[in-house]
């Protein structure tokens, strides 16, 4: 099963789902079975709300897991820190979540990396005051290496990034 957030397409052509009061909610959870078959789908607004007051940081928010998990906290309320390496992507999820509504905000860093890692949390706890939420989705995979890559080069870096990333 896999859990999916986008937007949807109401009947009246217009993105985005009629909540109980007739207010737009941008989002849709979608949980899918292995073969791509909707399994089950919710309107946010079944969720909404629940994390209201809460602050989230989430690393590898630029993109896949990372961007939905910060799109779907913000749907429900969080205020969503979004970092990621790559700064470009971070702030195109972050104007995705400003454009749906949501609060958001950039810090670009590596989690591998100590200093960059306290520089995360101190974002978060700067522009929001505190920090409830830590969704530490920053990976990758010996695929993000060219085929000129040594075994143990490409092992440290998954190493650092997958492994004392979370640390």
């Amino acid at each position: 099963t896999s859990l999916r957030t986008g937007p949807s397409i109401r009947p009246d052509g217009e993105s985005g789902l009629l909540g109980e009061t007739g207010k737009s909610l941008p989002f849709v959870v979608s949980l899918s079975n292995h073969d791509g078959s909707v399994k089950a789908e919710y309107p946010a607004g079944d969720f909404a709300l629940r994390l209201q007051n809460k602050v989230a940081l989430v690393t590898g928010g630029g993109s896949g897991i990372g961007r939905a998990s910060a799109a779907l906290f913000a749907s429900e309320g969080a205020k969503v820190v979004v970092s990621d390496l790559r700064e470009t992507a971070a702030r195109e999820a972050v104007e995705q979540i400003r454009a749906d509504g949501g609060q958001a905000a950039v810090v670009a860093g590596d989690v591998s990396d100590g200093p960059d890692a306290q520089r995360m949390v101190s974002a978060a706890v700067d522009d929001y005051g505190k920090l409830d939420i830590l969704v530490n989705s920053a990976g990758i995979t010996s695929r993000a290496f060219g085929p000129d890559a040594l075994p143990e080069e490409v092992w440290d870096r998954v190493i650092e990034v997958n492994l004392k990333g979370t640390y």
